[in-house]
C-alpha cells in the first residue's frame, strides 16, 4: 500500500475508533452484547482469556509485544458471531476499540482500502494460527 494510500486508511480508520481505558478486573466484553461486533487493538496492559460462562481462565495473559499489533474481537466482527470468550484487564489496560458497524460502512465507501485492510488481517490471523503450533 502507497504512503498517501496509507495514511487514507489511517484516518479513516481513527475516525470510526476512540481510545479508552479498561480497569483492572474488568471484562472487555459488555454482557448485552453492545460491543458484540467492535474490534479493539491492545496499546498497553495486559488482558486474560475466561470462558464467559465459568470465568475460567482459558488462556494466559495477552501482552503488548512491541514489534507487533495485538488485535482481538476480529473474528466476531468477521463472522457476525457470538463471542465465545471474554477478555478481563490485568492492571489498567489501553484500548482502541474500532466501531465495527461504522468500519464496515466505510470499509464499503472505500474500496481502495478493503482489500489490503482485509489482507493485513488476514496475514496476521495466519500468522497467530502459526504460532499456535
Amino acid at each position: 500500500m502507497d504512503e498517501a494510500l496509507q495514511e487514507k486508511a489511517i484516518d479513516g480508520i481513527l475516525e470510526v475508533s476512540e481510545e479508552f481505558t479498561l480497569e483492572s478486573g474488568n471484562p472487555l466484553f459488555a454482557p448485552d452484547g453492545e460491543s458484540r461486533y467492535n474490534i479493539y487493538l491492545l496499546l498497553s496492559g495486559r488482558l486474560t482469556v475466561q470462558d464467559k460462562e465459568t470465568r475460567e481462565t482459558i488462556s494466559r495473559e495477552m501482552l503488548v509485544p512491541s514489534n507487533t499489533v495485538n488485535v482481538v474481537g476480529e473474528i466476531a466482527w468477521l463472522l457476525k458471531s457470538k463471542r465465545t470468550a471474554d477478555l478481563v484487564a490485568r492492571g489498567n489496560t489501553q484500548l482502541l476499540r474500532i466501531d465495527g458497524a461504522r468500519l464496515d460502512e466505510y470499509l464499503a465507501e472505500n474500496t481502495d482500502i478493503g482489500y489490503p485492510f482485509m489482507r493485513n488481517l488476514a496475514i496476521l490471523l495466519a500468522q497467530r494460527m502459526g504460532g499456535m503450533r
